[in-house]
């Protein structure tokens, strides 16, 4: 084996599939697939040299002993370059040679890409080029300028239009073939878990502790693993979380991650107006921390256990070409874990339509019960000068803190949360959609005595060709 490789050869179950001399002034011999390992290289009628730049490359013949008895042509190609075709390829011929490759097994996965940014660029070219059937693509951000310099997919006209939609489009350009589909929304509010719980895995390639936060509460409660990317400057990180085993990301949480994830929220649980925090990357970064995730992904798809194991996080420093594992503590007293959401009742309503109200009265209709949204709800704002309440009925995530103040007389205004909804709040006859609830989300609705049950609504199905034949 060490003489095949010394001289570009690849040996795999005692054959020789490609071959050549790579050094100026040795002798370059294209060897066809199907040659014996321990072939001669006199079975060759004719070698060529590395040829310089403008001089014609000869073609070699293979002889009849050895061409696996069909004597057919090496194909001459650009200098010091040779192909040779035994077979018709198919498009993902080179990867399927890998022993322990299930191609099939790709063509039926469904990943979530959460972020298509500079890392969510490169794993959605990535994703492409290996065959993953189906993706589907969650960005609320839009193209800006800087983001030209890092993404492959996005071009200068494109600055100002959707990320999600826009990656999509030219992922699809890459394989016709994929299904690729995209939510032009927020991870944490806009994928309902019902969606999200048919992935075989999630992508990140976040920039914000906030959006990794949301997308482990649900992934947890979806019972999906996730693969978190991230880069800065000449570093970069892979880690590896699954709901059933290990710490999570939340667990992880240092005092500086806290003091960032609290600093966009007022005391109030409404939105601060931060200014977006700029890191430094290049599209080098994204590039290696994107293989290195894709590569962990295909691990999990073909359920090898090289890869990196629930909890690791793999670190890699391109200054100084070092790599490393690390274990992640596991919180045992962590709030995000939980029980997965898995649905006793399943409701084709969509939530364009369907009201708490209606929702109770489908699943509980004997029992005074209320509906958990799984996020805070600002129902409203109370003016203690004026005394009157303003109904708002939108996530607490959606809800600037400078709008607590009176437009009246200028007081600050008792601002009304509620996690959950019942029959004498003000969206109790509101439709689930207004309320920031998303198609197929999986809601907990409580009895009066602390039982309940998960219901998992209908609505349209992000992922693509829902409708059609996904197998």
């Amino acid at each position: 084996m060490g003489d095949a490789l010394a001289a570009g050869l690849v040996e795999d179950d005692g054959e020789v599939h490609a071959g050549g001399w790579s050094r100026v002034g040795e002798p370059r011999v294209s060897i066809a697939a199907g040659f014996p390992a321990g072939g001669r290289v006199g079975a060759i009628r004719e070698e060529t040299r590395v040829l310089g730049s403008g001089q014609q490359a000869a073609s070699v013949q293979m002889s009849d002993e050895r061409s696996t008895g069909r004597g057919a042509p090496v194909v001459a190609g650009t200098p010091g370059v040779r192909a040779f075709r035994e077979r018709a390829e198919t498009r993902h011929d080179r990867q399927a040679r890998i022993a322990w490759w299930d191609q099939e097994r790709l063509r039926r996965a469904r990943i979530v890409v959460a972020g298509a940014g500079a890392l969510g660029n490169e794993t959605l070219k990535l994703l492409a080029l290996l065959g993953v059937g189906s993706i589907l693509i969650v960005d609320f951000d839009v193209v800006s300028p800087s983001n030209l310099a890092r993404t492959v997919l996005f071009r200068p006209h494109d600055v100002g239009a959707s990320k999600a939609l826009l990656a999509a489009e030219r992922t699809r350009e890459i394989d016709p073939a994929l299904r690729v589909a995209a939510i032009d929304g927020d991870i944490g509010r806009d994928l309902g878990l019902g969606a999200l719980r048919r992935a075989d895995l999630a992508l990140a390639g976040l920039d914000s502790v906030n959006a990794r936060w949301a997308l482990n509460r649900r992934c947890r409660l979806a019972g999906v693993p996730w693969l978190d990317g991230g880069i800065a400057a000449v570093e970069g990180q892979v880690t590896r979380y699954d709901p059933a085993v290990g710490p999570c990301y939340e667990c992880t949480f240092t005092p500086g991650m806290a003091r960032r994830f609290t600093a966009r929220h007022s005391c109030t649980g409404l939105v601060r107006r931060v200014p977006e925090r700029a890191v430094p990357t290049t599209a080098i970064g994204a590039s290696l921390i994107a293989a290195l995730q894709a590569h962990e992904a295909l691990c999990l798809l073909h359920d090898r256990s090289e890869g990196l194991r629930p909890g690791q996080r793999l670190t890699y420093l391109l200054d100084a070409h070092r790599a490393f594992v690390d274990d992640l503590p596991a919180d045992p007293d962590c709030a995000a874990h939980v029980p997965p959401a898995m649905p006793s009742r399943t409701l084709p309503d969509d939530p364009r339509t369907l009201t708490p109200a209606a929702l109770v009265a489908a699943v509980l209709p004997d029992r005074s019960a209320s509906v958990h949204l799984g996020f805070d709800l600002v129902e409203g704002f109370a003016c203690p000068a004026c005394g009157v309440f303003d109904p708002v009925c939108r996530p607490a995530a959606l809800v600037f803190e400078d709008a607590a103040r009176c437009r009246g007389c200028g007081a600050e205004r008792e601002v009304r949360r509620a996690p959950a909804i019942g029959a004498d709040s003000p969206a109790w006859e509101r439709p689930l959609a207004d309320l920031g609830v998303a198609d197929c989300e999986i809601l907990w609705v409580a009895d009066e005595i602390g039982g309940g049950m998960w219901v998992e609504i209908g609505g349209r199905d992000p992922w693509p060709n829902a409708d059609g034949d996904d197998t």
